[in-house]
C-alpha cells in the first residue's frame, strides 16, 4: 500500500478516507509479532519495540548461554597511570574478567600515608559476578612529605 500523506489541501471526503486508513493501520499493529531478540511492549501511551539483551534473546529462543570456563582477563591496576585495557561481554573469544577495587582507604597520621586494601571481583563470560576475594594486606597508596616553610 502506497503511503498516503496529508497535504493540507484535502477535501473532507479525502481527509476521512486518509484518517480511516490510518485507523486501520494502527489497529493492525495489535497483530504485530516479533521473534527472539525483540519484544513489543504495549502501554497506555502506545507501543514500544525493544531490543532484548543477548541473554534474554537466547532464553526466548530456547538456547542456553554458556557463561562458564574460559581464560580470565585481569584488568590492569597501575597506580599513577591511566590504564587502557578494556573488557566487553561476548565478542569473538569471550573471557571471564577480574577487576581489582580499592577498599578500606584511610589516612595513617603516624606515617603520613594514605593506605588501603584491595579486593578482586571476578565476573563470568556473561558479565555476572562470580566471586569476591578477601581483602589484601594493607597497601601504601600515597606517601606524603611534611611541608617546610
Amino acid at each position: 500500500m502506497a503511503a498516503r500523506r496529508f497535504t493540507g489541501h484535502e477535501t473532507d471526503r479525502e481527509l476521512f478516507e486518509k484518517l480511516n486508513a490510518l485507523v486501520e493501520a494502527v489497529q493492525a499493529w495489535d497483530k504485530l509479532a516479533v521473534g527472539p531478540g525483540l519484544e513489543v511492549r504495549r502501554h497506555a501511551g502506545g507501543m514500544l519495540l525493544n531490543v532484548k539483551p543477548q541473554a534474554a534473546a537466547r532464553k526466548a529462543a530456547g538456547e542456553a548461554e554458556d557463561c562458564s570456563g574460559g581464560d580470565v582477563q585481569t584488568m590492569q591496576t597501575t597506580l599513577g597511570t591511566q590504564d587502557s585495557d578494556t573488557w566487553a561481554r561476548g565478542g569473538e573469544t569471550p573471557k571471564q574478567v577480574a577487576v581489582e577495587v580499592f577498599t578500606d582507604i584511610s589516612w595513617d597520621e603516624v606515617s603520613g600515608q594514605i593506605v588501603g586494601r584491595m579486593r578482586t571481583l571476578t565476573f563470568d563470560k556473561c558479565g555476572k559476578l562470580k566471586s569476591v576475594s578477601a581483602e589484601d594486606d594493607l597497601l601504601t597508596l600515597i606517601t606524603t612529605e611534611a611541608c617546610t616553610p
